[in-house]
């Protein structure tokens, strides 16, 4: 008797955890019908070899949903130089020595980034 009751229990904390879980559950959902539709969806039956064939074109027609940006981060900073936030540049503490060599400033060069973005980077193709 005591079991019905923590069952109970067990089912209502699940539904009420609903709004965490169902959207995540959805999209996943979605992107695997979207992933399987060659070959029926994922609870669907397998389609002919034409319309497969039909599927398969559609999905050549569309633009791919994800896009690798590396540098997107810099995009809306454009002259920043990266790691410079926090130094402060003090009267008596000027540029390090040139002897120190390049770790210590002695041969500066700009950050790949820096400058900004002055063409955008190709798109992958591939599928």
């Amino acid at each position: 008797m005591e079991e019905t009751g923590t069952d109970f229990l067990k089912i209502g904390l699940v539904l009420a955890a609903f709004p965490l879980w169902g959207p995540f559950a959805k999209a996943l959902y979605e992107e695997l019908q979207v992933a399987l539709r060659p070959e029926g969806g994922l609870f669907g039956d397998r389609p002919s070899p034409r319309e497969r064939r039909a599927i398969e074109a559609e999905i050549e027609l569309e633009e791919m949903p994800q896009v690798h940006e590396p540098l997107a981060h810099l995009r809306d900073q454009v002259g920043h130089r990266p790691g410079t936030q926090g130094r402060a540049r003090h009267p008596g503490q000027g540029m390090p020595s040139t002897s120190a060599g390049p770790q210590a400033g002695a041969g500066r060069r700009a950050f790949r980034g820096s400058s900004g973005p002055t063409t955008t980077p190709p798109r992958n193709t591939f599928r």
